[in-house]
Formats: C-alpha cells, structure tokens, sequence
C-alpha cells in the first residue's frame, strides 16, 4: 500500500523543482501510481509541509497503510 499526501495551499516549490513541475499535479499521480494499491491524497488545508499543517491527516494515512498490510 502506498499513500502519496499532497498539500495544495500554494507555497512554492522546494529546492530543486521548477515551479512548473511543482505545479503539475502528474509528479504526484506518477508516485502514487508506484504501487497497485496506490493512491494520491490531497489536503486543501496544508502546503508543502504536511505533516507540520494538519499532522491528523499523516497519521490517517499512516494508519491506513498499517492497517492494509496482513
């Protein structure tokens, strides 16, 4: 199982990443996309630093992955 957490509040993009590739959602579909049981999830509450803007949504995720391996 696999969780790719996105932020969309707008707070440019890291180092490294043009603000075109930060932008494109494709990046983050093509990694969740890395396992069958893959899947993206956004948050219209958090930017890029997920886990510092809404920590609950982490450890949802975190737990649902757990939860999915027998």
């Amino acid at each position: 199982p696999l969780i790719v957490v996105m932020g969309t509040q707008g707070r440019g993009p890291p180092p490294g990443l043009s603000e075109a590739d930060w932008r494109s959602d494709s990046l983050r579909i093509d990694l969740s996309k890395l396992s069958r049981r893959g899947r993206l999830a956004t948050d219209t509450l958090s930017g890029h630093h997920v886990q510092l803007d809404n920590p609950a949504l982490v450890v949802s995720a975190i737990r649902e992955v757990l939860r999915a391996v027998p």
